[in-house]
């Protein structure tokens, strides 16, 4: 039993890790608006594009979206 709760520990702290090294993949190609729109893309909808994908919001906002909402929030349930 606690060698089951080490290895599930331990994959716990290795998804964190790989969604964080994604995470930060997509801010280390630059802004992820601009390399997601059309280079001739007027400025106002970068902004209202950046808004609508929440990447105006602060990067620990962003990272509980992208890790997605259920995880975010967990909650028991029970089929």
């Amino acid at each position: 039993m606690r060698y089951i709760a080490h290895r599930l520990l331990h994959g716990v702290f290795v998804l964190f890790g790989i969604s964080t090294v994604v995470f930060a993949l997509t801010w280390l190609t630059g802004d992820p608006a601009s390399v997601l729109l059309p280079v001739n893309t007027p400025p106002d909808q970068v902004e209202v594009f950046r808004h609508q994908m929440g990447f105006d919001q602060p990067l620990p906002v962003q990272y509980l979206a992208f890790i997605g909402p259920e995880t975010a929030r967990p909650r028991c349930r029970w089929s």
